[in-house]
């Protein structure tokens, strides 16, 4: 999977989740596997948070939270383990 393909990731302005925006390149299993590995790597992180030193680096540098974050990660990582591609289409939930 080629970085080329990844135009954005980023947090919604109400923090409430990220974008994730990839060119046509990028096939829908990829970008699952990729969503998947992020988590994992987030569940798993040891170290410095980038941006958590000061409001230079971050506005919101106060609300970043590692042990939340890896706890969100893996809740989330268990939910999208098994998903599939057609688990994605909003007409496969609407069944």
């Amino acid at each position: 999977m080629a970085s080329s393909s990844i135009l954005y990731v980023g947090p919604m302005g109400c923090r409430t989740g990220f974008y994730l925006l990839t060119r046509d390149t990028l096939s829908q299993e990829e970008a699952l596997l990729l969503v998947q590995k992020t988590l994992a790597f987030i569940a798993s992180y040891e170290g410095e948070i980038p941006g958590a030193q000061s409001s230079k680096e971050c506005g919101n540098y106060l609300d970043h939270d590692l042990p939340a974050a890896k706890s969100y990660a893996k809740d989330y990582g268990e939910v999208l383990k098994d998903w599939t591609t057609q688990q994605m289409d909003y007409d496969y939930q609407k069944q």
